[in-house]
């Protein structure tokens, strides 16, 4: 009954959190693994394919994050813990955004590993280059 309790305890906000983690974290390095290196796929156990393929993602996600962070924080809460929530769900959102459209390309277009990897910095280059615009002009219109 203990784990009942714990999980009626769970609010539906941090279960939201917890999805878009895993889908931003996770699934994402699950499907390059699948995709370019499915021998590997299927010969790995699922602790270490989970590990390998956090490990493919999470470098973009810290890179989104750190980026949330530099920029400063006019019109956001106060709240650092809420600060590091909503910053943590764009830093997600935006690293599955940066490896599922090159995922969808490579496959419509049958693209080779290095092209997709290339297709994924130019696209986190140009979310973090829109990310400084965007601060550069809410500063601007403050003047």
């Amino acid at each position: 009954m203990d784990i009942v309790d714990q999980i009626k305890k769970i609010e539906v906000s941090d279960l939201i959190k917890t999805i878009i983690g895993l889908v931003g974290v996770v699934t994402p390095g699950l499907l390059t693994i699948f995709f370019f290196k499915r021998d590997l796929f299927i010969s790995l156990d699922l602790l270490k394919l989970v590990l390998l393929s956090i490990s493919l993602c999470l470098p973009i996600v810290l890179l989104n994050f750190m980026l949330m962070f530099a920029l400063p924080t006019e019109g956001r809460p106060l709240n650092i813990k809420a600060n590091i929530s909503a910053n943590l769900i764009v830093a997600t959102s935006s690293s599955a955004l940066v490896f599922n459209l090159p995922l969808v390309a490579s496959y419509i277009f049958e693209l080779h590993f290095r092209t997709f990897v290339w297709v994924v910095l130019i696209l986190e280059a140009v979310i973090s280059l829109s990310m400084f615009i965007e601060n550069i002009v809410v500063r601007l219109k403050k003047k």
